[in-house]
């Protein structure tokens, strides 16, 4: 419909584009109508997955933020690892806490697929746009640290706020948590109460040792 091709990275997300039902050339309800099923997540089975012997996975990253491929990537790194060092299932309560975790970087709901064994109306996205929920988490990326002042200069993504926990990824070690103390404005010098403009350059506290490229997002 687009003369885009979704499997070379030209998806124009046609399943997410708002459509109206006919039978026998008469419109059937008034109601516009989105067919995108909602995204596949496996983490529920990944205990099963490796007991049947999968030795690789596919994450999707294509036409993601470095937030998204990070923090999935991540979270699933860390649910094989406890699964594989316990040797068998996980308690419902770290389950739960590897899904979460996993879930951290969506912008849609998601399911677990036909591993459930049924294909029924939950499946599917049903509201005016599957676009609404989208994501705020991811608030900025590192681009300096200064280990005179205990600060760093972020690129921000998304609004935060002083007083906020948020915390730190970093490629290898758990996520550490901190709460923001000051927010300045590098053009300026002053002091803000918060965070709002998307690609600007602030400086806030830090209570550890960053590098740059880190990402910062809020603690849920």
């Amino acid at each position: 419909m687009t003369l885009r091709d979704a499997n070379r990275g030209g998806c124009a997300q046609s399943c997410r584009w708002q459509y109206h039902i006919y039978n026998d050339g008469q419109e059937i309800d008034e109601q516009l109508f989105t067919m995108g099923s909602k995204d596949l997540m496996a983490g529920a089975y990944m205990y099963d997955l490796m007991k049947a012997g999968v030795t690789s996975l596919k994450i999707e990253g294509r036409m993601k933020t470095e937030y998204y491929v990070a923090s999935v990537v991540s979270a699933y790194r860390r649910l094989i690892d406890e699964i594989y060092e316990n040797q068998d299932k996980l308690s419902d309560e770290r389950l739960a806490y590897h899904l979460k975790e996993i879930l951290r970087g969506e912008n849609r709901q998601t399911w677990a697929g036909f591993y459930t064994g049924k294909e029924d109306l939950s499946t599917l996205i049903y509201h005016a746009t599957s676009n609404q929920d989208v994501n705020h988490d991811f608030l900025g990326v590192v681009k300096e640290y200064n280990v005179d002042k205990n600060t760093m200069i972020i690129e921000t993504r998304n609004k935060f706020e002083l007083n906020e926990r948020l915390e730190i990824m970093e490629p290898g070690l758990d996520n550490r948590e901190f709460v923001v103390e000051k927010i300045i404005d590098t053009l300026n010098g002053e002091s803000l109460d918060c965070a709002n403009r998307p690609m600007y350059l602030v400086e806030i506290n830090v209570p550890f040792v960053v590098k740059n490229g880190d990402l910062m997002r809020r603690k849920r």
